[in-house]
């Protein structure tokens, strides 16, 4: 899949990244879910140029699998991958303890259980 999608000259698809396949256990259809640098504004823009690709994309599957019939592909934004991402983000852009700062709140020292009472 990934690689019919290189061949492909097109804009919509040139960010994309193909990141999970789910089939049906009856193959009848496939979940195809992809992520793109291009954010969520283009999600629809990309499932478009994946639908109107549809057929030659499943003639890829089909050259591949060997089995009685091809699944229906769709084609979904990946938002585990965007959860993830976030996270991420998140874990980046919040402040770390210092290492001094961790020691005493693991002993359950303070700088104010340290001072001397005068």
């Amino acid at each position: 899949m990934a690689e019919e999608l290189e061949r492909f000259d097109d804009e919509p698809l040139e960010m994309v990244t193909i990141t999970a396949v789910t089939c049906d256990p009856d193959l009848h259809w496939a979940a195809i879910f992809f992520t793109s640098l291009r954010g969520p504004d283009a999600d629809e823009e990309i499932i478009e140029a994946l639908e109107a690709r549809r057929n030659r994309l499943q003639r890829a599957v089909a050259s591949q699998v060997r089995a009685k019939r091809t699944p229906e592909l769709r084609f979904e934004a990946d938002q585990v991958a965007r959860s993830a991402a976030r996270i991420e983000q998140i874990l980046r852009d919040t402040p770390l303890m210092g290492r001094d700062e961790a020691d005493s709140v693991e002993s359950g020292d303070s700088d104010d259980a340290n001072s001397e009472i005068d």
